[in-house]
């Protein structure tokens, strides 16, 4: 019985991840919308598995992820070993921001008994704000709002080495409004 109800299972993925992929069909949507529906139990299930402080959140990355890229998926009927695929990744993803903004407040953690921000926070602020309107929005958006470079590749619409590459100069550029070289100090 157990086997039969999985053959059905595969099947019924196989023929929705195939109408799914092709995004100019009509019934493109409504197919990926009944794929999510049927493995979400499953996904889900997975997601808490892992992280479970943040599941949903990593669950609806993932799934927006799998929207983009089903057109991707050459064997629609590996689609959940797929999917689990994407969950794990998201994971991790949201692991590693995790402990990128503890990181962050360990670093930036203000003494509880001053009422006023530290210098290091207030030089910190005045050095983001010295910065581009872009550099700065890359900054907080990787450190801060902890995205992968991912994420912010898909965002701006660019490749995560061109992502990698502005965030190593944004970076640099901070470094120097914090600690200017010292042919420039008076």
């Amino acid at each position: 019985m157990k086997q039969a109800k999985r053959t059905a299972l595969e099947r019924q993925t196989a023929y929705l991840a195939v109408i799914a992929s092709d995004k100019t069909s009509p019934e493109a949507r409504d197919a990926f919308a009944r794929l999510i529906r049927l493995w979400h139990p499953r996904l889900m299930r997975f997601a808490q598995s892992r992280v479970p402080d943040i599941a949903e959140d990593v669950f609806q990355d993932a799934v927006l992820t799998m929207a983009r890229n089903i057109g991707r998926l050459r064997t629609p009927e590996r689609f959940g070993s797929w999917a689990f695929t994407i969950v794990a990744r998201r994971a991790a993803d949201g692991q590693r921001a995790a402990i990128r903004r503890r990181n962050l407040q360990d670093q930036i953690k203000v003494d509880d008994s001053n009422s006023a921000p530290s210098e290091t926070i207030i030089d910190l602020k005045q050095a983001l704000y010295a910065l581009s309107e872009a550099d700065r929005r890359l900054l907080t958006l990787f450190h801060v709002q902890g995205l992968s470079l991912v994420d912010l590749s898909a965002m701006l619409d660019v490749p995560t080495g061109t992502i990698k590459s502005r965030l190593h100069t944004a970076r640099a550029r901070l470094r120097d409004q914090l600690d200017p070289p010292t042919h420039l100090k008076e």
